[in-house]
């Protein structure tokens, strides 16, 4: 039985890229059609992660994309998108919520925008009184795009 340990399978915690320091950065938030109202106003459950993402809810950089460019990015991939809206990463950490690079290299999925806000530390109860928080917040700022409007501009 010597060195048996070795031939155990190792599993190991998906490490996350660099931490986002930069406050001032806004991170863009893809919101499905059906969840943005006749005004513009997305529901505040689009602010925080669903439960298959494991307490982390993906974004865009906005340093390294454009909302449109975001926009476009997301719903080339089949996926339906009514707007973009953002959070500063400052927001983010005052609900003490990290963020982190977390770039996508997967062959036709590739965007080095991606990143994540880690909501894991909450639990769900808490999660939702932080997207509540955070969904007022981006409401204030207002859209960063939103589909509509091209189509009504086109």
């Amino acid at each position: 039985m010597e060195n048996s340990w070795r031939s155990l399978p190792i599993f190991l915690e998906p490490t996350m890229s660099e931490k986002i320091e930069d406050l001032k950065e806004l991170l863009l938030r893809q919101v499905h059609p059906r969840f943005i109202d006749e005004n513009g106003i997305p529901a505040t459950d689009r602010f925080r992660p669903s439960e298959r993402d494991n307490g982390k809810m993906s974004v865009d950089r906005s340093s390294l994309v454009t909302p449109q460019e975001s926009y476009a990015r997301y719903t080339a991939l089949g996926r339906e998108s009514g707007g973009v809206f953002g959070l500063l990463v400052e927001e983010f950490a005052g609900e003490s919520i990290d963020c982190f690079e977390d770039p996508i290299t997967e062959a036709g999925k590739e965007n080095p925008a991606h990143a994540i806000a880690d909501y894991s530390p909450f639990d769900l109860k808490s999660q939702k009184l932080i997207s509540k928080r955070l969904c007022q917040l981006a409401r204030k700022r207002g859209p960063m795009y939103l589909k509509d409007a091209e189509e009504k501009m086109g």
